[in-house]
């Protein structure tokens, strides 16, 4: 099975990348710069290196006629020096629409991932069907990238994870302040999941070839992103003093029933996804080099 991963350079890509680097898999990885490094810890897979524009796209596809594409790339809000309009509607909003049109007549099939940024966080536990509402650039642009047609699956998530290289979300910050004093907001509330275990997801629905399209939001069980920093200082063991800062309020979590009773998969706890998180974080310590 020829599977495709666009962005394996990146959070949720490597890990895609890992999962699916073995047999029965014909695997292509695509960069954006960084080809060098993944035909190094992915010799076996095919590597390709471009800057994802649409001729580049359809060059690919049409040549690989994958079986799967996993859309892995994609501009964050915290990845500023990327953070302009252009870009970010290339890459965030008209790219998915390009790939979903070609899966369609050649009947491959496309993974894309969207995110609990699409809602502005007034409400909270948004199900499937709830209408994006951000205003914002990275938000409103995700937002256009949901696709919910046949030959599409988009997961709807928020996730944490290890980072190769950008060092810009969640995990990799909190690393960076081993030691230090930092806020920890305690009405942010929180239900992403860790990027080992959508790859886990991902994995078994090709595998098994569970037949879903459409939205589905993928998530966890509540926690503030207070308690969420104090086991992940914990679990890292990172001393690090966290502050109870109660001045932001939001909450943006999702309501995954509907993933969970089509797919039969099921969400761990938060401290045996932390534990998992960071024995695969130690198994793979030579290319994240800083804990």
């Amino acid at each position: 099975m020829k599977v495709l991963i666009l962005g394996a350079d990146g959070m949720i890509g490597h890990k895609m990348a890992q999962k699916f680097y073995k047999p029965g898999f014909e695997l292509y990885l695509n960069t954006r710069s960084k080809k060098d490094f993944l035909k190094k810890i992915f010799p076996k897979a095919k590597t390709i290196q471009n800057n994802l524009l649409v001729s580049d796209i359809l060059k690919i596809l049409n040549k690989i006629s994958p079986d799967y594409i996993l859309n892995c790339c994609g501009i964050t809000i915290r990845r500023g020096i990327n953070l302009n309009r252009s870009n970010s509607i290339k890459i965030n909003s008209e790219l998915p629409y390009l790939i979903s049109d070609w899966t369609r007549k050649k009947s491959s099939k496309l993974i894309q991932f969207s995110t609990d940024c699409v809602f502005n966080g007034k409400k909270g536990f948004y199900n499937d069907y709830s209408i994006p509402d951000a205003k914002d650039l990275y938000g409103s642009t995700k937002a256009k990238s949901e696709i919910g047609i046949k030959n599409t699956l988009t997961l709807r998530s928020s996730m944490i994870g290890r980072e190769i290289f950008n060092k810009t979300e969640l995990l990799e910050w909190l690393i960076s302040n081993k030691n230090k004093v930092i806020n920890g907001f305690s009405n942010v509330i929180y239900s992403g999941i860790t990027t080992l275990e959508m790859s886990k997801y991902v994995y078994d629905i090709i595998d098994k070839n569970i037949s879903i399209s459409g939205i589905y939001n993928v998530s966890s069980k509540p926690i503030s992103k207070f308690d969420l920093l104090k086991k992940l200082n914990k679990k890292f063991n990172l001393n690090i003093k966290i502050i109870n800062d109660n001045s932001f309020s939001s909450d943006k979590t999702l309501n995954s029933q509907a993933f969970f009773a089509k797919t039969g998969l099921k969400t761990p706890s938060w401290d045996l996804m932390l534990e998992e998180l960071f024995l695969d974080s130690i198994k793979f310590n030579d290319i994240y080099k800083n804990i």
